[in-house]
């Protein structure tokens, strides 16, 4: 029996560098799928690029924390995480990603 290799890229979709890379791993032949991260700044964006490239295979992201919720504002345990010291990023830090007020660099305006 062939055995075989897929390798799948994480994060699809979170934002516009990240869609970049997946993209180009998978034009220069080294990746074959991508889990896409859906209601995240650069979901479009992806979409986009998946239905530009229909030989890169897409699956779903299953996002828990460090991304935005579709559904609502923020994650509702980001608070208390951060309340441990568990969060990779505060409260404040992350509704402003959420809202799309964070600039490429990673700053808050």
């Amino acid at each position: 029996m062939k055995k075989q290799i897929v390798l799948v890229a994480d994060d699809f979709g979170m934002d516009a560098k990240i869609n970049e890379a997946i993209l180009h791993a998978h034009v220069a032949g080294g990746l074959h799928a991508a889990a896409l991260m859906m209601a995240q700044p650069g979901t479009e964006e992806a979409v986009a690029m998946a239905r530009a490239h229909p030989r890169l295979q897409i699956g779903w992201h299953l996002h828990l924390n460090d991304s935005c919720p579709a559904t609502m504002a923020r994650w509702p345990w980001v608070l208390h995480l951060s309340r441990l010291g568990l969060a990779s990023v505060s409260p404040d830090v992350h509704g402003k990603l959420c809202a799309g007020k964070l600039f490429d660099n990673g700053t808050i305006p």
